[in-house]
C-alpha cells in the first residue's frame, strides 16, 4: 500500500496534468504561474510529491477550472491521515489503511462489491470482533478496540453529512457469519443501517449471480471525488491485502462493473 501522499498526490497530479493540456499549456507556463521551476510542476503531475493549497489554487486559475474540480482536488490536498477520527485507534490500524481512511474521508461516493464477506462499513459490533480475533495481523487483546474502531467508521462515513454509499452484498457473505446468532444480529444490524443512514442503499445479489459479470474478481470498493476528471481510485481485495488501482482505464471498469452487478440485484435490505 503506497504511503498517502501516493494516493492524494498522484490523483491530484493526474487531474493536474489533465487541465494543464486541455489549457493548452506547457511546464514552464504552469511554473511561471506558481513561481517554482518546471520540475517541480512534473514531480507534482507525476504524484512524486505533494502540492500547498495555496500553490494549487494558483494552477488551477491558471487553468480556469470549475468550482467543481477546484473544490474536489483542494479537499484532496488538504486530506490528512494525522488528522480525523482514527486517532485514536492507531495501535490498531495500520498506516496504509489510515491512508485509506484519509481518501475515504473526502470521497463523495463509495461504490462496494462484497461477495463473500460482508465489509467492515457494515459490519456489527459483535462480528467486527470475532473477524479481528481471527486475523493474526491484530495485536493481541486488542479485539474490542478494533470492533469500537468499526462502529466508528461506520458513524463517520454514514452520517448525514457523509457520502453517498451503495452496496452490492452477496447473500455469501452474509452466510459467512459464524453461527446463526451471529448471522441474526448481523442481518439486524444491516436493516438498522439501511433504516437509519439515508446515504445507503444496500441490495443484495442471490448466491450464483454476477460471477461473470464480476470477471472473477473479489471485492473491491469505489472512491469518487466529485468531478475531478480522473474517474477516482479502487481498493481492490487480493491476496496479497489491499490492492489501490488509480489508472483512469481500470477505474472506469471496476465502476462498469459494479454497475452492472447493482442492476442484478434488486432486493433491498429494508429496514428492520
Amino acid at each position: 500500500m503506497g504511503a498517502a501522499l501516493s494516493i492524494h498526490a498522484r490523483l491530484v497530479g493526474a487531474c493536474l496534468r489533465e487541465y494543464r493540456e486541455a489549457a493548452r499549456l506547457d511546464l514552464q507556463d504552469a511554473a511561471s504561474a506558481v513561481g517554482c521551476d518546471r520540475s517541480k510542476v512534473s514531480r507534482v503531475e507525476s504524484g512524486e510529491r505533494g502540492i500547498l493549497p495555496a500553490d494549487l489554487s494558483r494552477l488551477l486559475d491558471a487553468y480556469n477550472a470549475g468550482p467543481d474540480e477546484r473544490e474536489a482536488l483542494l479537499a484532496l490536498v488538504g486530506a490528512d491521515r494525522s488528522q480525523g477520527w482514527w486517532e485514536g485507534y492507531r495501535g490498531v490500524l495500520s498506516n496504509g489503511y489510515q491512508d485509506i481512511l484519509a481518501a475515504e474521508s473526502v470521497a463523495t461516493a463509495i461504490m462496494i462489491y462484497a461477495p463473500l464477506q460482508v465489509p467492515q462499513l457494515l459490519q456489527s459490533e459483535e462480528h467486527a470482533r470475532m473477524i479481528a480475533a481471527a486475523d493474526p495481523g491484530v495485536p493481541e487483546g486488542s479485539e474490542d478496540l478494533v470492533a469500537t474502531a468499526t462502529m466508528a467508521h461506520q458513524h463517520a462515513v454514514l452520517s448525514d453529512r457523509g457520502p453517498r454509499v451503495d452496496v452490492v452484498l452477496g447473500k455469501t457473505a452474509i452466510r459467512s457469519v459464524r453461527g446463526h446468532d451471529g448471522q441474526e444480529e448481523q442481518a439486524r444490524h444491516l436493516q438498522h443501517l439501511a433504516g437509519n443512514c439515508p446515504s445507503l442503499t444496500i441490495r443484495i445479489l442471490p448466491v450464483g449471480t454476477g460471477t461473470s459479470v464480476a470477471g472473477g474478481c473479489g471485492g473491491f470498493s469505489v472512491l469518487r471525488f466529485s468531478r475531478v476528471p480522473v474517474p477516482g481510485i479502487v481498493l481492490a481485495d487480493s491476496p496479497a491485502g489491499v490492492l489501490y488501482v488509480d489508472v483512469p482505464d481500470a477505474v472506469a471498469a471496476y465502476d462498469r462493473t459494479h454497475a452492472a452487478l447493482w442492476s442484478l440485484a434488486p432486493e433491498l435490505i429494508q429496514a428492520g
